[in-house]
């Protein structure tokens, strides 16, 4: 029998009742994500999208961001995103991970990448 996955709906309410006492962007950015794979990925992007200024510089900003896209059905926009990511990405294990869902999302899509 295979184990339960995640109980995203409580990872999200943690993640709120963790951004009472320390509401930063990384905790925001967490909770979007939490909310995503809790099956609302249209308010998880949302959320992230409303983070940029805070943390554009920031990896995990834009794998995050690329994933929400994904989720909610912009691939093109995912690729760019994955792009962005792998560029930033601090270690070469990061940017294998992201490179092979980026490779995903080109081959269901045929989303070329940008010339």
């Amino acid at each position: 029998m295979a184990e339960p996955g995640p109980d995203w709906p409580q990872i999200a309410a943690l993640y709120f009742a963790l951004w009472r006492h320390e509401p930063t962007p990384i905790v925001s950015l967490n909770a979007a994500v939490a909310i995503a794979e809790a099956g609302d990925p249209t308010h998880g992007l949302a959320i992230i999208e409303g983070l940029e200024e805070q943390l554009r510089d920031y990896q995990p900003w834009h794998a995050a961001r690329a994933a929400m896209f994904g989720m909610t059905g912009d691939k093109f926009a995912a690729a760019q995103a994955y792009r962005r990511a792998i560029a930033m990405a601090p270690t070469a294990p990061d940017a294998l991970f992201l490179e092979q869902r980026l490779a995903d999302i080109e081959t269901q899509e045929n989303v070329q990448p940008d010339a």
